[in-house]
């Protein structure tokens, strides 16, 4: 013997039972695919309502990375795919639970590529009635295409630089097991305030709530408003007043509408009833 496996001959179809037969075979194939989808977004949202309002707690375990290994018996991965599917397209796309349904969960991940708020009802609509590969091929389609500049070597006046957009920057640490843990809990609690499932967006409230907490006087309410207003200066430029009450309020419109050129007013919001409000409580 030379170690090679035979051959399997093909079964004869006369002993094949009859929901083994090719046609019964084509026909469950579908059903269950469909299946698995609908049993996987279920999922997801399972996992991620276990994630979002800490249910493993009450169930005993100390983190959602325990909970994970005693009874989901899966990689921390998979379960964060999972959660990560369903914030994208209930918390980030605004979409209603009850509008996924007949979202199948292999076209649900292609949405969610490119999903946004006010989009969501049109890929939400193109993702129930397209296959796969159709939807994914609108999907490409959407995406910006790399541009190739090739300057010409008879042009006597030089191109202007191209000015581009600052790249995201990227970051590689790594934490001990107990820093991980209380990474998590930050992370959550963040997803939480800003709602919002992008890492990098959670990771900038803790950094935000650290300094304002650290740098301001003693953690203060007073002090933390006075950070945020002087972060959000360097952001938008310009200066924020804090008005504390109605009265000042009315001063300080006063003098805007003695000096129009000085300041830029938004006419759809009504301020006077926001502060008559915040300083009545």
């Amino acid at each position: 013997m030379d170690g090679s496996l035979e051959p399997i001959a093909p079964i004869p179809l006369s002993v094949i039972p009859a929901d083994e037969s090719p046609g019964a075979i084509r026909e469950r194939v579908p059903m269950l695919k469909a299946r698995i989808d609908f049993d996987y977004m279920r999922l997801a949202k399972d996992i991620w309502l276990i994630y979002s309002n800490s249910l493993y707690l009450e169930w005993g375990y100390e983190t959602f990375d325990d909970y994970i290994v005693a009874e989901f018996d899966a990689s921390r991965d998979r379960a964060d795919r999972l959660r990560r599917l369903w914030s994208r397209l209930v918390i980030d796309a605004g979409i209603a639970p009850k509008q996924l349904e007949g979202l199948s969960y292999t076209n649900a991940q292609v949405v969610a590529q490119v999903v946004r708020r006010e989009t969501a009802g049109e890929w939400l609509s193109l993702g129930k009635t397209l296959t796969y590969r159709a939807l994914q091929a609108k999907v490409d389609a959407t995406k910006p295409v790399a541009a190739v500049i090739t300057p010409s070597a008879s042009s006597a006046v030089p191109s202007a630089p191209l000015t581009l957009a600052p790249a995201a920057r990227k970051y590689v640490f790594y934490l001990h097991e107990d820093q991980a843990k209380v990474l998590d809990e930050a992370m959550l609690a963040a997803e939480r305030a800003a709602k919002s499932s992008k890492d990098g967006h959670k990771l900038s409230c803790i950094a935000l709530e650290f300094l304002a907490a650290r740098t301001t006087r003693e953690g203060t309410n007073e002090g933390r408003l006075r950070f945020y207003m002087r972060h959000l200066e360097t952001i938008y430029g310009g200066s924020l007043i804090h008005v504390l009450s109605p009265k000042g309020f009315d001063a300080l419109r006063a003098v805007i509408e003695a000096n129009p050129e000085l300041f830029q007013v938004s006419d759809n919001s009504d301020h006077s009833t926001a502060i008559d409000e915040t300083g009545a409580q």
